[in-house]
């Protein structure tokens, strides 16, 4: 009995000579950025792609290579609607897409948020305008679109894509912000 504790309480030892970090913590990231950005789809697509580069953020640049999980990301943004009532989709890629069509973004970026109902403005006003805060628990999800997302945070930089999911789309993000938590080692 005496050798096991021994060796329980030498294995911290053996752990941190060979690299490994005991010590970790959640860091909130957030990256407010400037600037509206419009998605239209009244003649054809018009969609202004929202540039994320959580590099920008110390904690994050200081971090980045020791990065354990990421275990959410949110969005916190204000949508005016100048059209029709319309769902909502934000889609994420790596690479900034030149010719941002609905069929482009849909083919080369991954969706990352959906399902959010942008009224149509009421009678006699030309906007709607709603404040939109959402969170997605990146441990809770599975699949495809949740590990590339992670992927894409932990890469730091990315172009996000905001449209409708009906025709004739016309609305404009205002204030965003991306927050995401991270557990790094220390």
């Amino acid at each position: 009995m005496r050798h096991a504790r021994v060796r329980a309480g030498l294995m911290p030892a053996v752990l941190l000579a060979a690299g490994c970090s005991l010590i970790s913590a959640n860091l909130r990231v957030q990256l407010d950025v400037p600037g509206n950005y419009a998605s239209v789809d009244a003649i054809g697509t018009f969609v202004v792609p929202v540039p994320i580069d959580l590099n920008q953020n110390k904690d994050f640049r200081d971090h980045k290579d020791k990065i354990k999980s990421i275990d959410e990301v949110g969005f916190v943004f204000t949508a005016v609607n100048r059209g029709a009532a319309t769902t909502l989709e934000i889609w994420a890629s790596p690479n900034l897409i030149l010719q941002p069509t609905r069929a482009a973004i849909t083919e080369n970026a991954r969706k990352v948020l959906g399902g959010l109902t942008l009224a149509a403005p009421p009678q006699g006003s030309t906007t709607s305008s709603q404040d939109v805060e959402y969170y997605q628990s990146i441990d809770l999800q599975s699949g495809a679109d949740s590990a590339r997302l992670r992927e894409l945070v932990k890469e730091g930089s990315c172009y996000l894509y905001a449209i409708g999911t009906t025709s004739g789309f016309d609305f404009e993000l205002r204030g965003f912000t991306l927050v995401t938590v991270v557990t790094a080692a220390l």
